[in-house]
């Protein structure tokens, strides 16, 4: 089973704000995720993006539990039957974040929790962001550990805010890696750093910058070793 699972920061500000919220209905359109978070939500985003076609197949976590704080928020938009949804405002965040988790049904009667969030901003909050990263996790370990039905996993996604400084703080095996990014190959002649195959052009690869094997450059992997 496979499941496209998208991931957006809408930005705040009111530039061009109509253009862009039609640019990211074009994006769900095409690739016709099954669950969606967003950060950085308004409500005139929300409500242009809820006025589009696509919309129409989705549940919209704010329908059901209204954000922590209204200047701008979290949202997660699922295709897949919503079996339970819950909201957890961070206790040490100055600036009204929350985690926002939905249990969904992508398989008749086995669930996935998936959470979304937009962590505390700013290089000075790296403490908070970085506690509220791990309380993220911890929540949705649990809900996945005490689910009653049966479990695929658990998914965090959404806005970490993560600096390069604040990976000390982190678990150690997470710190030997910045950023991941996602794209499609640029050529067939790449390789898999794990299995050795050949990436096809046009494939989902994914590259990481790996501290302790390539010093400036990236490890490519064929999306399903990574």
């Amino acid at each position: 089973m496979q499941l496209r699972i998208l991931t957006f920061n809408l930005f705040f500000d009111e530039v061009a704000r109509s253009a862009r919220m039609k640019a990211i209905g074009r994006l769900v359109e095409h690739f016709r995720p099954a669950v969606i978070g967003f950060q950085e939500v308004t409500r005139d985003a929300l409500a242009m993006l809820k006025g589009q076609q696509w919309a129409k197949f989705y549940d919209c976590s704010v329908d059901t539990a209204p954000p922590f704080q209204e200047t701008y928020f979290v949202a997660l938009f699922s295709a897949l039957p919503v079996k339970s949804l819950e909201t957890y405002p961070f206790s040490n965040s100055g600036m009204g974040r929350e985690l926002v988790i939905m249990q969904v049904e992508p398989i008749p009667g086995k669930t996935l929790f998936v959470g979304t969030s937009h962590l505390e901003s700013l290089p000075q909050f790296a403490g908070p962001r970085v506690a509220q990263l791990k309380e993220s996790l911890t929540l949705l370990r649990d809900r996945r550990r005490s689910s009653d039905s049966v479990c695929l996993g658990a998914l965090f996604m959404g806005d970490t805010n993560l600096l390069k400084a604040d990976m000390k703080l982190l678990d150690r095996r997470l710190a030997a890696f910045a950023d991941v990014d996602v794209e499609l190959a640029k050529s067939g002649r790449s390789k898999c750093r794990t299995c050795e195959e050949a990436i096809d052009k046009g494939a989902v690869r994914v590259g990481k910058m790996a501290k302790t094997t390539v010093a400036g450059g990236k490890v490519m992997e064929i999306r399903v070793c990574w």
